[in-house]
């Protein structure tokens, strides 16, 4: 779908281009011969400038998501299970209380795919509710708050389990050097 929007933005940039490029001679012949079209033709190769300039903007951000998805493998869920749905580890650019380096964590063991565990913190001073999200044995990050207060006391009582997988890693670029972590997270139902 994002390589469709791409292509879509190419086209109405160099749409609204061309467009532009053919009022403004307009714009000069109407001048001298019905000025009364000056100002249509004005206001229509601005608005072509503006459409082009943001179809271009658009472009561009599509194109770093491409680069980003680009990354991704066959890992990458297509279809979500019953009791799966995306989400995103947080607090994954801080230091670990063992002073482990939770970038440098994602950086060797996070990968597309890679499975992920849950652990509950009850005692965790920020946030009762808190789990935490290991990868290759090591804490990444926390589930969000909102996730974690909806799921904090099945787990406890043993009523759910919370487990997932890694769909992709995103920034380590210059203009964002944090990485951060996409994931799916499944619900299994103790009885």
């Amino acid at each position: 779908m994002s390589r469709q929007r791409n292509v879509i933005d190419v086209g109405l940039a160099l749409v609204y281009g061309i467009l532009a490029a053919l009022c403004l001679p307009m714009v000069v012949t109407a001048a001298t011969a019905a000025p009364v079209m000056v100002a249509p033709l004005v206001v229509s190769a601005g608005l072509c400038l503006i459409f082009g300039r943001l179809a271009i903007k658009r472009w561009k951000s599509s194109a770093k998501g491409l680069q980003s998805e680009s990354a991704q493998t066959d890992a990458e869920p297509r279809d979500l299970q019953p009791g799966e749905f995306f989400t995103r580890v947080v607090g994954s650019s801080h230091a670990n209380s063992d002073g482990s380096d939770r970038q440098e964590s994602i950086r060797k063991y996070c990968t597309p795919g890679a499975p992920l565990t849950m652990a509950r913190e009850p005692h965790n001073s920020f946030d009762s509710n808190a789990i935490a999200v290991r990868c290759g044995g090591t804490q990444i990050g926390y589930l969000t708050g909102e996730i974690a207060e909806k799921f904090a006391a099945d787990v406890d009582s043993g009523k759910l389990v919370l487990s997932g997988r890694v769909t992709n890693i995103t920034g380590g670029t210059q203009d964002k050097p944090t990485l951060g972590v996409n994931i799916v997270l499944t619900r299994t139902q103790n009885p």
